[in-house]
């Protein structure tokens, strides 16, 4: 139990001060609070909280380790798009450095309805991407506000790591590639590969026609341990949502 998480344990009293802060609550809204189950994978404040006036639940999950908010999700419908995706991601960016979510820059995002879906991810000083560090947020694009969010990733796996020099050279990495890929965007990231190992690439962000690609290529063996496709926006969706259920 416990699941990594740094700090000592914080009451019910602090974990509901951590939600008004968090989601800045106008102060007369009810809320419920009940402890994790014992088989939880970590233990965790597990909050319903509800707005008076318009019914309205947000529920949010605090660790009772260190008080940290896990993930929120609130229930209500988007009826209309007032703002574009990018003034979300723009909402959404500010949101996680008002919160000390600082390192961390938006590596993908999707739109589905009326809502942006964003994946942000640690970034070092050097420009190295940690992709098992995300965090997943969802944005209404009627009035910009958080709707969604997920630190469990972050949370877990976030510590200091030690990064390698990369064995091979990018020029080498990128002749892995499909030769009609057409290259926007190359880095070093981190990666988790199939076998559930941290992993030193190359990542390489291309098209091919219409089609965008995230390309990761083994830093070490030339190795090409992932391949993504993005700007499918329902895939992402789901996958964010079976994350905040879970």
């Amino acid at each position: 139990m416990g699941g990594g998480f740094a700090g000592r344990e914080v009451s019910e009293d602090v974990a509901k001060q951590v939600a008004r802060s968090f989601l800045n609550l106008k102060g007369n809204e009810q809320i419920h609070i009940v402890k994790s189950g014992k088989d939880a994978d970590y233990e965790v404040y597990s909050l319903t909280i509800t707005d008076p006036k318009t019914n309205q639940e947000t529920y949010m999950d605090i660790t009772q380790k260190g008080g940290y908010p896990l993930w929120v999700l609130e229930d209500r419908d988007i009826k209309k798009q007032n703002i574009s995706l990018n003034d979300a991601m723009n909402k959404a960016t500010k949101f996680l450095k008002d919160h000390r979510f600082e390192s961390l820059v938006m590596a993908e995002s999707a739109q589905y309805d009326n809502m942006g879906v964003f994946t942000f991810v640690e970034q070092t000083e050097s420009g190295v991407r940690i992709y098992p560090d995300s965090v997943k947020m969802k944005m209404s694009l009627e009035d910009g506000s958080v709707i969604g969010f997920s630190a469990k990733d972050f949370l877990l796996k976030h510590r200091t790591r030690d990064i390698p020099k990369p064995k091979i050279s990018k020029e080498q990495a990128k002749t892995k590639l499909n030769s009609n890929v057409k290259v926007m965007e190359e880095r070093l990231a981190i990666i988790t590969n199939d076998l559930n190992e941290e992993v030193l690439c190359y990542e390489f962000l291309g098209t091919i026609k219409n089609d965008t690609y995230r390309i990761f290529i083994n830093a070490d063996t030339g190795f090409e341990e992932k391949v993504e496709k993005l700007q499918n926006s329902e895939p992402l969706y789901n996958e964010v949502e079976n994350l905040y259920f879970q």
